[in-house]
């Protein structure tokens, strides 16, 4: 990969700039989430109970304890609760509009209000801003030469197995026999 690159590298720097709009990554955040589950047709009483365990665990977080600790133990996202609440890097529009809106209104290290989306209330953690930027040549430059290399790979077995399946069609075998003698039959 290094030695295409080096033999590429004029070639590459004027593909990125042919395909620039591919590089640009729009604002994103690292946060974390707190979800106490409770439906829109919930009844009063289940509404304000889940509002009071996420109030509760707010109150316990500005007390000092950590994050996803209480998110660990308190939070009812299956797919973050076993993170600590991690969210991962995202950008805005991946996660529920009322998430999206207290995430990007956060500076790294705080702590939002108690949000209401239609899956429950939302304690919103942001450990980290990342703002709209275009990855530099150099970032991308690997990934672009992996590409180039995959797709030339798979041209060159393309290459070899026509013309395989050419030299064995002439010698007399039927396409079924030569694809079969390849390893090239159906796959479903």
């Amino acid at each position: 990969l290094q030695a295409y690159l080096e033999d590429n590298n004029d070639t590459l720097k004027l593909r990125y700039e042919s395909e620039i709009e591919n590089y640009k990554e729009n604002e994103r955040v690292r946060a974390a989430h707190i979800l106490v589950q409770v439906g829109p047709e919930a009844s009063e009483v289940a509404t304000q109970e889940a509002r009071e365990k996420a109030e509760n665990a707010r109150e316990r977080i500005l007390g000092g304890e950590e994050f996803a600790a209480v998110a660990a133990e308190i939070s009812e996202d299956p797919g973050s609760s076993d993170e600590g609440g991690d969210l991962g890097v995202f950008e805005r529009g991946v996660n529920v509009p009322e998430i999206d809106n207290a995430a990007f209104s956060l500076e790294p290290g705080e702590l939002s209000e108690i949000v209401q989306s239609a899956f429950g209330f939302h304690l919103v953690q942001v450990t980290e801003r990342l703002p709209a930027r275009t990855r530099p040549f150099e970032e991308v430059a690997g990934e672009m030469a992996g590409e180039d290399a995959a797709a030339q790979a798979a041209s060159d077995r393309a290459t070899r197995l026509s013309e395989a399946l050419s030299s064995q069609i002439e010698a007399g075998m039927t396409l079924e026999e030569a694809a079969a003698s390849l390893d090239l039959g159906p796959s479903y």
